[in-house]
């Protein structure tokens, strides 16, 4: 019961609590893969740059001409499935024990895409892409990568208790399974804001910026 209850309304700050060291390493991770995928940018050969900085040229001039290649319905859907589709993959290697070990790929992977994205925008853009990425970049992640760093700390956790009460002599027991899901269920709601900032807020950003500094 006292598990339960932490997991609810009003106990999200002791369940984080109680797995602050999941959550902190989870962090770094991220944090880690930031910096690498920072770095996998100066990798491209010159081809490569310019091959994304033309993709990523006509999609600016298509929203400066308020004339966006996809729908901003069809992003958030995009979005939206995408990401739920990570949490509820998440979620379910939570319940068979797998989460210790696709939770840090998930990490890994957010982080290596933001750092990329961010490193690519501000190495081949300069001050243009400094904006693009504090304005069109960062809100949604400001939602987004914590939401995933709880769900990947919640997949761990709970992964690891089965795993502890499958090793015990009473045997496996019963692992609550209400809380872990009310958590992961919450995050999702943060998940789909935030795709919904990157479908309808973003766009608008990054039309304000398409004509800085030309495009």
């Amino acid at each position: 019961m006292r598990r339960a209850r932490s997991a609810g309304p009003g106990g999200f700050g002791a369940y984080l609590s109680a797995r602050a060291g999941y959550f902190a390493f989870f962090t770094a991770l991220f944090v880690v893969a930031v910096g690498f995928g920072a770095a996998a940018v100066r990798a491209l050969s010159e081809a490569q740059k310019a091959e994304l900085l033309d993709y990523l040229e006509v999609y600016l001039r298509g929203l400066g001409r308020s004339m966006p290649a996809t729908p901003g319905s069809e992003l958030w859907y995009q979005a939206v499935s995408a990401s739920l589709r990570t949490a509820a993959l998440l979620w379910a290697s939570g319940l068979v024990a797998l989460g210790l070990l696709l939770a840090p790929a998930v990490v890994f992977m957010r982080g290596f895409v933001v750092g990329f994205a961010v490193g690519f925008l501000t190495h081949e853009l300069g001050m243009r892409g400094i904006l693009l990425a504090t304005l069109a970049v960062f809100p949604q992640n400001l939602l987004s990568v914590p939401a995933t760093l709880v769900i990947a700390t919640a997949s761990s956790s709970y992964s690891l208790s089965i795993l502890r009460r499958r090793g015990s002599r009473a045997g496996a027991g019963r692992v609550n399974v209400a809380g872990y899901t009310i958590i992961v269920l919450a995050m999702m709601a943060l998940l789909v804001l935030a795709a919904t900032i990157e479908a309808y807020v973003a766009p608008v950003f990054m039309r304000l910026i398409s004509g800085y500094g030309g495009g």
